[in-house]
């Protein structure tokens, strides 16, 4: 829980943060006019504790500065880079506890801001680029707890944030990429428990975000692009047990999504795609064992989803494809028993579902398809035994209902037609 004296720092880092150009530009004014840049500012805090180091470049480009904390516990950082270009930033908190660490580049561009916190606990990174271009931001918490860190690019765009929590617990990052354009976000949780990611891509285009939660546990990841186009999201949770991914497409278009929870267990995926087009999901659940899948492309168009439950038991998979159409759902269940698909196509035109259970045992298929046109379902039972099928189509026409059990046994198939020109073929050879 983040501490009264924390938050009360954080108030007058901000506060330092804007009213210190004010000061330092009556400070530095001249009779004369120039330009001013091209300084270096170097500061060392070694086994010091409680510092604060304060460095403003109002209108000032091509600077450097540095300020390392080395064994100091306590220590308030705050550099401001206003209006100003070119600028090179690095803070590092080296076995260091409770520092605050706060990095502005307003209006300004082309700057390079790294903060580190090695082998150190409870510290705050905040780093803002407002109306700002091509900055590129890192943060790394190595080895490191109860961190946090935010990452503002506001109104901006060719931005690059790398966020590193690498054998780290109980670690929070933000990153918030609002009406902006072409900027990659990629955070690592590596070896890391009990970590919370949120990234937030709203009314922006082009932008890349990959989330990597490797052999982490209790993880909780999510990624909104709302209103937004030709955006990719990657969310891995590799051998990682209890991971909750959430992300969010809403009123966009031509966004993919993949996540990834690979010899995992326990985990939930939840994909939304509301009123959006031209939109792919992934979603692979391979060697894992109680996972939930939730996609829904509601009021959507041309959208492509695939579930992959392969050699995993006890899945369960939901898609739902309201008021939509040319949707294409894709399940497998490839060798794995015990699992539950719902597809529902309400008043959808021209969507396609497929599911196979191959060689899987006691799987429950329910496809719905009502009030739906020219749309197809396809579900496979083959090698397979104790599953049970169920598919509606009430007040459908010209729909295609194809299901096969072949090589199988004590299998259930349950076909309702309310409509007319339907077809349905179901083969249960062997």
């Amino acid at each position: 829980m983040i501490s009264a004296r924390r938050i009360a720092r954080a108030f007058l880092i901000g506060l330092l943060a804007f009213a210190l150009p004010f000061t330092a530009g009556v400070a530095n004014a001249a009779p004369w006019d120039y330009v001013p840049g091209h300084n270096d500012v170097a500061v060392t805090n070694h086994d010091g504790d409680e510092n604060d180091t304060w460095v403003s470049n109002t209108y000032a480009s091509s600077n450097w500065v540095e300020i390392a904390n080395l064994d100091a516990d306590y220590n308030d950082t705050a550099v401001v880079n206003e209006l100003a270009h070119g600028n090179a930033t690095v803070v590092g908190n080296e076995d260091a506890d409770d520092n605050t660490s706060v990095v502005t580049n307003t209006e300004s561009d082309h700057n390079s801001t790294s903060v580190t916190n090695e082998d150190a606990d409870t510290n705050s990174t905040i780093v803002e680029n407002e109306e700002a271009d091509h900055n590129a931001t890192a943060v790394a918490n190595e080895d490191a707890d109860d961190n946090i860190t935010a990452v503002g690019n506001d109104d901006s765009s060719h931005n690059n944030t790398a966020v590193s929590n690498e054998d780290a617990d109980d670690n929070t990052t933000a990153v918030g990429n609002d009406d902006s354009s072409h900027n990659n976000t990629a955070v690592s949780n590596e070896d890391a428990d009990d970590n919370t990611t949120a990234v937030g891509n709203d009314d922006s285009s082009h932008n890349n975000t990959a989330v990597s939660n490797e052999d982490a546990d209790d993880n909780t990841t999510a990624v909104g692009n709302d209103d937004s186009s030709h955006n990719n999201t990657a969310v891995s949770n590799e051998d990682a047990d209890d991971n909750t991914t959430a992300v969010g497409n809403d009123d966009s278009s031509h966004n993919n999504t993949a996540v990834s929870n690979e010899d995992a267990d326990d985990n939930t995926t939840a994909v939304g795609n509301d009123d959006s087009s031209h939109n792919n999901t992934a979603v692979s659940n391979e060697d894992a064992d109680h996972n939930a899948t939730a996609v829904g492309n509601d009021d959507s168009h041309s959208n492509d989803v695939a579930v992959s439950n392969v050699d995993a038991h006890a899945n369960n998979t939901a898609v739902v494809n309201d008021d939509s159409d040319d949707n294409t759902v894709v399940a497998s269940n490839t060798g794995s028993d015990n699992n539950d698909t719902a597809v529902s196509n309400d008043d959808a035109v021209s969507t396609t579902s497929v599911v196979s259970n191959l060689a899987s045992d006691d799987n429950e298929t329910s496809i719905v398809n009502d009030d739906a046109t020219e749309s197809t379902t396809v579900v496979s039972n083959n090698s397979s035994n104790d599953n049970h099928t169920t598919v509606n189509n009430t007040d459908a026409s010209h729909t295609t209902t194809v299901v096969s059990d072949n090589g199988s046994h004590h299998n259930s198939t349950a076909i309702s037609n309310s409509g007319h020109g339907n077809t349905t073929v179901v083969s249960n050879k062997g």
